[in-house]
C-alpha cells in the first residue's frame, strides 16, 4: 500500500487544501476544510457516524488477531463498508467543491481503457493527449514499473498540465490496474517528478 503520508498529501492536493492533514485524520480534515472556508464534518451524525463504525470494524479485522476464518467478513458487511466509504469520499469532495475521482464508483477493474493514442505492444496501451509530442522535453510522461523494473509509458500529457490533474490521472490509473506493477512514476522529459511504490497483493 502507499505510505499514509503520501495518500494524505495527494488527497490534499486534489482537494485544493494548502497542506497535508496531520496524524489525526478527523482533526486534520476538519482543519483543512475550515481553513479554506468550507463546512466542517460532524463525525457523530449521518454518513460519518457510519464511517466511525466501519473503522472500528476494520480495526477488529486488521489488528485484533484471532482465527483466520474471522478475518473474512460476510458479503453484506463488505458491501456496506464499501458503500459507506464511497458516500464519505463523495461528501468530502462535495464540501471541497471538487469532482470525485471516477474510481470511487468502480465495482470492478476496467482494465486498459483506450480513449485515444497508440497501442504499444500486445497488452499495453499508451495514451497521448491532443497535440502532445511524446519526444518533446517538456512533455509529462506517466509510466508504470513492472516487477522486473521495466518502465512502460502509459500516458503522455502536455507540459503545462497542472500537477493536481497529473496526480488525478495517476490515481485513476492505479485504480484501474488489473495486473501487478511495483510502482508508478511521472517524468518531465527525463526528469523524475513523482514516484509511488505499489504493494499489489493477491496476484
Amino acid at each position: 500500500m502507499l505510505p499514509v503520508r503520501l495518500w494524505r498529501w495527494r488527497a490534499a492536493t486534489r482537494l485544493g487544501f494548502p497542506g497535508c492533514p496531520g496524524r489525526d485524520f478527523k482533526e486534520g480534515l476538519n482543519k483543512a476544510l475550515t481553513d479554506t472556508g468550507k463546512s466542517s464534518i460532524d463525525f457523530g451524525s449521518g454518513i460519518w457516524q457510519s464511517v466511525v463504525t466501519v473503522q472500528k470494524n476494520r480495526n477488529e479485522y486488521a489488528h485484533k488477531g484471532g482465527k483466520l476464518v474471522d478475518r473474512f467478513p460476510q458479503v453484506p458487511v463488505v458491501e456496506h463498508a464499501i458503500e459507506t466509504m464511497r458516500l464519505a469520499i463523495h461528501d468530502i469532495y462535495k464540501r471541497a467543491g471538487k469532482q470525485s475521482p471516477s474510481w470511487v464508483d468502480f465495482d470492478e477493474s476496467l482494465g486498459w481503457l483506450q480513449t485515444g493514442g497508440i497501442v504499444m505492444g500486445s497488452a499495453h496501451v499508451s495514451l497521448i493527449g491532443p497535440g502532445v509530442d511524446p519526444a518533446a522535453p517538456e512533455t509529462l510522461r506517466i509510466v508504470l514499473v513492472t516487477q522486473s523494473g521495466e518502465e512502460k509509458a502509459t500516458e503522455f500529457l502536455a507540459g503545462e498540465t497542472p500537477i493536481e490533474d497529473v496526480l488525478e490521472k495517476v490515481e485513476d490509473r492505479i485504480g484501474s490496474l488489473n495486473v501487478p506493477f511495483s510502482g508508478v512514476r511521472v517524468y518531465r522529459g527525463t526528469n523524475l517528478l513523482h514516484e509511488e511504490r505499489l504493494d499489489m497483493r493477491g496476484y
